[in-house]
């Protein structure tokens, strides 16, 4: 084993491997963990700038809206098929995620932007 690639959080095994200080991260299957083994803010970051990264470069081909929103549902979103199993992922990060996209595909013309809502969903007299 490679003393110097392997880290660790347990005292037991500091013959094996390099201990990890407090402001230590070490990366295992992708995935960026802090000192106790909890993945950090950056995996959440890093995603949502690959998955906008993607959708931002399939706006810019001249696909048509049903190849457009399957390339974006098998391209850019099968990046959160690998993580889901692996993080923890909160309701509001989608909300968060599908604001941005909204806003991808708005910048580029493909979306437009809804009318007030609360103006359409309100009862009329």
């Amino acid at each position: 084993m490679n003393i110097e690639k392997s880290a660790t959080n347990s005292l037991i095994s500091i013959n094996d491997a390099v201990l990890m200080n407090n402001n230590d991260c070490y990366k295992y299957l992708g995935i960026i963990e802090d000192k106790t083994s909890k993945p950090t803010k950056a995996n959440w970051d890093l995603i949502t700038k690959k998955i906008k990264k993607r959708i931002d470069m399939l706006c810019k081909t001249n696909l048509n809206s049903t190849n457009l929103m399957r390339a974006i549902n098998e391209y850019a979103m099968s990046l959160l098929n690998y993580y889901i199993g692996l993080l923890d992922i909160e309701p509001e990060f989608f909300k968060k995620l599908d604001h941005e996209i909204r806003q991808i595909l708005i910048l580029h013309g493909i979306h437009l932007q809804p009318a007030c809502k609360d103006y359409i969903l309100t009862e009329k007299n």
